[in-house]
Formats: C-alpha cells, structure tokens, sequence
C-alpha cells in the first residue's frame, strides 16, 4: 500500500476510525477527511472528503479520538466536544431524534471536570479527567461490558468506577482499558469459552467484572495504552513494547 503525501504539516495528533480520519496541529486547528455519512467529519454535512479540512475555525484543540462513525475532541481548556453518529449515544448526550450530532458539539458532564484523555471505538467513548477528579466516563452503547456489568449502555457520561485514578484510557472494539499505578485493568470481552472442537471456534465472553491484567515484572510505569480487537500493547517507560 503506497503512502500519500496528505499536505498537513505541524501535526502533533491524529486518529483514524472505520472510515475517517482526524488531526490537530501546533496551531490547534482540527482536520477531517474521509467517509463522512454519519456526520464524522463535523462540517454539518454527509459529503465525503478526499484531503484533510479544517473543522470550524477554532484554534485551541488539542486531541482528537474517533470511533466507527463518530469523533471526539478535546480543547486546552478541558471541555471535550463530539459529533457523528449517535444512536446509541455514544457522542455523550442523550440520543436526538436524527441520531445524529452533526458539528462538534460540548459534552455536559455530572461534575466540574476538566478532561485530558480520550478514547473511543465503534459505538462508545471514554473521556478522563485524570487530575484533579482522577476519574473516567464512558458513554454509548455496551453490548460487551466495556462501562459496566450490565449490556445496557450509558446515555451520558457517566464514572466507571473500577477506573477511577487511571492515567491512560484505550477503548477497542470488544475491550477497554486504564493504566491505574503500575497495573492495567480490562473490562469487555478479554476470556473466551470453547464452543467447537471440530471447527475451532470461540466465542467471546463479556466478562461483568473489571481484571488486571498479569505482568511478571513489577514496578511496571507505562507511557501508552493502545487496544486492538481482542488485544493490548503498551509501551513501558524504558521504551519497550509490550503485549
């Protein structure tokens, strides 16, 4: 697969979600581009978009997270804003009659909070406050427990609780995860039952209850947290990656 030359310097955060992409700059400009018919690209519009363009005219982003057909964003003064698709809520606001969020629109938490982290994948998001409140949020839908024992979702923001004191947040498709001191706790889907002997399938098992997940050398510092489908990498202070 070639690799393009997408015109945009500067660029200090980018993410991708099913079918689009975001950015910030050195200058706190954000960028879209890509598959924009749930409104991911936040101009207000459903046409899809071959380069990076500006959203809005705001120049005090920060970061930028995306999850299957929706985006968040958050501002150096720790207010964080979403748009896209929002059927199951999972742009932080109960759900409107479109169901869509068509610009980046504030998030309105329960508390006082100023947000730092973000995540998101598929149909939910997680916002940190990692300061002052030390707490995360999850919004959106929960078909694999990844906000709380129940399949039913939050409609807003609102704590999880086995997170709380977490100083990096991932989400994936079936699996979420925080860095709380030096362990990693999961919630979602992170065992599996044996269902066929003869086809080697598996099913996957929501598990109701966060873990932590085993590491054989302790004290253990991570400076990033990334999660893919049904596994986890993290880099560890020294530089080294883990799996």
């Amino acid at each position: 697969m070639p690799i393009y030359d997408l015109s945009l310097s500067n660029v200090t955060k980018i993410d991708g979600g099913y079918g689009h992409s975001l950015a910030v700059t050195t200058g706190g400009k954000s960028y879209a581009w890509g598959l924009n018919d749930n409104y991911q690209l936040g101009n207000g519009n459903t046409t899809n978009l071959l380069t990076p363009t500006q959203i809005g005219s705001d120049t005090d982003w920060v970061d930028v997270a995306c999850g299957d057909y929706h985006s968040v964003a958050i501002k150096s003064n720790g207010t964080a804003y979403a748009w896209g698709r929002n059927v199951e809520n999972q742009c932080g606001r109960a759900n409107t009659s479109s169901g869509y969020v068509t610009t980046p629109t504030l998030v309105v938490f329960p508390q006082t909070t100023t947000i730092d982290k973000i995540a998101a994948s598929k149909n939910y998001t997680l916002f940190a406050d990692t300061g002052i409140r030390r707490t995360v949020y999850g919004a959106g839908e929960n078909n694999f427990k990844v906000l709380h024992s129940s399949f039913v979702g939050f409609t807003t923001p609102t704590a999880i609780a086995e997170f709380a004191n977490a100083t990096l947040i991932a989400a994936g498709p079936q699996l979420c995860g925080a860095v709380i001191g030096s362990e990693i706790r999961v919630r979602g889907v992170y065992d599996f039952s044996y269902e066929s002997a003869v086809s080697d399938m598996y099913t996957p098992l929501a598990n109701p209850l966060a873990a932590t997940v085993p590491n054989s050398t302790s004290p253990i510092s991570y400076l990033s947290l990334g999660i893919g489908y049904d596994f986890l990498l993290a880099i560890k202070q020294d530089g080294t990656l883990w799996g």
